[in-house]
């Protein structure tokens, strides 16, 4: 599994500063997978170039997206679930999932936004 984190974290640049909201969640997301396979917190940041008091900062900010069921972070890990094989931990986006395709298809300008569409058409995510 490590090698598989490493892998990922190097091709979506989660070591590399940035504040974009999907990156964020992602690297979120990491975080807390790691500290579940029991991975100490300096050893987390080092992973991903940041210091331990910032892994658990990310931790905690994972749990409370969970918590308030936000489905911009569902959206933003979708990927990592099917990676690592982990069921949806907010039950609720089917329901708030299950929209229009057209509406995605629009919106639509880069490669990773038509994988998206691809996962979400197999995983029944549209009114169809």
């Amino acid at each position: 599994m490590e090698h598989l984190i490493k892998h990922i974290i190097k091709r979506d640049e989660l070591n590399k500063p940035c504040r974009k909201r999907v990156k964020v969640h992602k690297r979120m997301f990491l975080f807390n997978l790691m500290k579940d396979q029991n991975y100490n917190l300096k050893i987390i940041g080092k992973f991903f170039n940041k210091d331990h008091s910032t892994v658990i900062h990310g931790i905690k900010s994972y749990h409370n997206l969970l918590n308030v069921n936000d489905f911009n972070l569902m959206v933003d890990i979708e990927e990592y679930l099917d990676v690592f094989g982990i069921d949806n931990p907010i039950n609720e986006i089917e329901e708030y999932g299950r929209k229009d395709i057209t509406v995605d298809i629009k919106r639509a300008t880069t490669i990773e936004h038509l994988y998206r569409i691809k996962r979400r058409l197999e995983k029944n995510y549209y009114k169809i």
